[in-house]
């Protein structure tokens, strides 16, 4: 599904792939960038490569704003006791008709912003048990997202000249066997794999030194600021832009540094005083 009249929703199962009755949230698109498919995975035996089981694949790049922020962010990185992420129906709407996602788990998803992407971007990839046909429904409206314009960087709690950032979180998603009736018999998540860089002003190379620092990038939006964390990483390697002498400019990658199933990323909505 593709066009500027897409409008996306969300809400949290009780139980898995069972369509939930209220709670829904919708999420304006960028650049209305969304797509349902089916995909049947192969994977190799001892005797030969075999079809794996398919199941729905969803994604979106979505422009969060205080209505929508934390619960985006729950969809993709909150887990239970077991260490299992909160199943979601996703429903996909344009002039051409709906589909819905049922059983979605947040696979994989992107945090960025800076000088050449104004607004903090969630890139979203979901994964569901199957799709099938939904009612068609209008947009909501929505407020304005986060804004780059305004924001502030710290690691390790001291300042530092943000010009640009991305954080990716990947959830590693197993899926199950095929079921009987359709899609897969169960999603389960893994470990959270953390990356991402931030591009800086100014000669940052000693944070590439091994050892786990803690990051924040502050965006200001209407009536609060999106704050997004990571409690560990690691800087990793240091790509020069520009040279010391004509102004340093540098992006610093990193990964995740701590050893839980959890990355550590959080992503909150701090309301003004």
């Amino acid at each position: 599904m593709y066009g500027k009249d897409t409008v996306v929703r969300f809400a949290q199962e009780a139980n898995w792939a069972q369509l939930p009755s209220s709670g829904w949230q919708q999420v304006g698109c960028l650049h209305a960038k969304v797509s349902l498919s089916g995909r049947a995975d192969s994977y190799e035996t001892s005797q030969a490569a075999e079809a794996g089981p398919e199941y729905a694949v969803a994604r979106l790049e979505a422009a969060p704003d205080a209505a929508n922020l934390e619960a985006l962010a729950a969809a993709a990185l909150s887990r239970d006791s077991d260490g299992e992420l909160g199943s979601y129906t996703l429903e996909v709407s344009d002039a051409a008709g709906a589909r819905r996602v049922l059983g979605a788990l947040a696979r994989r998803f992107r945090l960025r912003a800076g000088i050449a992407r104004p607004v903090l971007e969630f890139s979203f990839e979901w994964v569901g048990r199957n799709c099938e046909s939904a009612a068609a429904f209008a947009s909501a409206g929505g407020a304005r997202g986060f804004a780059f314009q305004g924001s502030s960087c710290l690691v390790d709690a001291a300042p530092v000249d943000l010009k640009e950032f991305s954080l990716s979180v990947n959830n590693n998603i197993f899926p199950g066997p095929s079921a009987e009736d359709a899609g897969v018999s169960f999603l389960t998540a893994g470990r959270q794999a953390v990356n991402g860089y931030l591009c800086l002003a100014g000669d940052r190379r000693d944070l590439v030194d091994s050892e786990a620092h803690a990051l924040s990038v502050t965006l200001p939006g209407e009536g609060g600021d999106a704050v997004v964390s990571a409690a560990q990483v690691a800087f990793t390697w240091c790509r020069e832009i520009r040279s010391v002498s004509e102004g340093a400019l540098q992006v610093l990658y990193f990964e995740g540094a701590g050893g839980a199933i959890t990355g550590g990323v959080d992503v909150t909505f701090s309301p003004e005083a």
